[in-house]
């Protein structure tokens, strides 16, 4: 079964809804599974639920919240289907959330490190078959002067399969006042 780390962002309600929103509309098999999300640690099978659980625990002991303000959406064209994703990409934090990524995939999880995908830490909000379709809802988008704030409480260590997410374990990251 494959196992995954990601983090459901702490959002104001209206961008909730409006992510949400635009997720159903050019998302629809995800959007419905899984809410808005990062991806930390991408599909893995390498180690059992328990391990990633105490791996993910170790490397973000003394982590602290990160916030983000997501400013832009960048059409990608996934590296493993002829899909173009839309991504609301972080312009605050986006540092923090590269930094986190790479503390999550030490020691254990070094080994399956996918150095040939590059880490863009991001949102999806879209997909399509269609790359000019992609690019076109991107800038309808960026025409509106995205400025999302978020900010990340806590990581998941989920287990996907089936079309089904199921939350094996939410680890807090350490809040300000801790």
């Amino acid at each position: 079964m494959p196992y995954l780390v990601i983090a459901y962002p702490t959002l104001s309600q209206q961008d909730r809804q409006w992510i949400q929103q635009v997720r159903e509309q050019h998302d629809t098999e995800l959007a419905s599974v899984v809410a808005p999300h990062f991806t930390l640690v991408f599909p893995l099978v390498a180690l059992e639920a328990k391990q990633l659980i105490e791996h993910v625990k170790a490397q973000i002991e003394h982590w602290p919240h990160v916030p983000f303000v997501l400013r832009c959406a960048v059409p990608i064209k996934d590296a493993l289907s002829e899909e173009t994703s839309i991504f609301l990409v972080p312009e605050e934090g986006f540092s923090t959330l590269v930094k986190l990524h790479d503390a999550l995939y030490r020691r254990a999880l070094a080994s399956e490190l996918r150095l040939d995908i590059p880490f863009l830490p991001h949102i999806t909000i879209g997909k399509t078959s269609d790359p000019w379709q992609a690019k076109a809802l991107a800038d309808q988008l960026n025409q509106q002067s995205l400025a999302i704030q978020g900010r990340l409480e806590t990581l998941d260590v989920i287990m996907y399969e089936k079309m089904t997410v199921q939350t094996l374990e939410r680890i807090p990251l350490v809040s300000e006042s801790d």
